[in-house]
């Protein structure tokens, strides 16, 4: 993201498009309290496979409270979109200690909490025993190598799994 939009933004904003710039083929799913919040293009395919409504505000953004993360998470997954989960990995609490250290060493306060990477969910990698109950039917992930390629031509190595069964092929 060019330095100069990243300026335009709130502290919480600029921490939204630092992961969605590392993960731009994917859906967020960014906590925020106690809610999940979509924002920008995730916030369409929040409206359009969840049923969410989106919120007042200038920019699209949509949301829903942290019980509904396994209903939403699997449908986002099962409808063909990677889904990347990102948690706060600290308290408000933990935020006003850290930036009593980070004054003591003469750093200029953080204003957000920490949040990180926890989950990447798609179709064929559900195995969340509360996703997985909902559509027990297989999800394959299908891997394909190839192997010596030798006189005769290639050969190919293939091999199917469900991630939540076991299942392999």
């Amino acid at each position: 993201m060019p330095e100069s939009f990243l300026k335009t933004l709130s502290p919480a904003q600029h921490q939204w498009w630092t992961f969605k710039a590392t993960n731009f083929d994917a859906v967020l799913l960014f906590k925020v309290g106690k809610f999940y919040e979509l924002f920008e293009m995730d916030a369409y395919a929040g409206v359009d496979v969840c049923g969410l409504s989106f919120m007042n505000g200038e920019q699209p953004h949509a949301g829903f409270p942290e019980a509904g993360y396994h209903a939403a998470a699997e449908a986002l997954a099962r409808a063909g979109h990677r889904v990347v989960v990102v948690e706060q990995t600290e308290t408000p609490a933990d935020l006003e200690r850290r930036n009593v250290e980070r004054k003591r060493c003469g750093q200029k306060p953080d204003k957000v909490v920490r949040r990180e990477r926890v989950a990447v969910l798609s179709k064929g990698t559900l195995v969340d025993a509360e996703m997985v109950a909902a559509r027990p039917d297989a999800a394959y992930l299908v891997a394909v190598v190839e192997l010596d390629g030798g006189e005769d031509g290639a050969t190919l190595g293939l091999c199917l799994a469900d991630a939540a069964s076991g299942q392999r092929s």
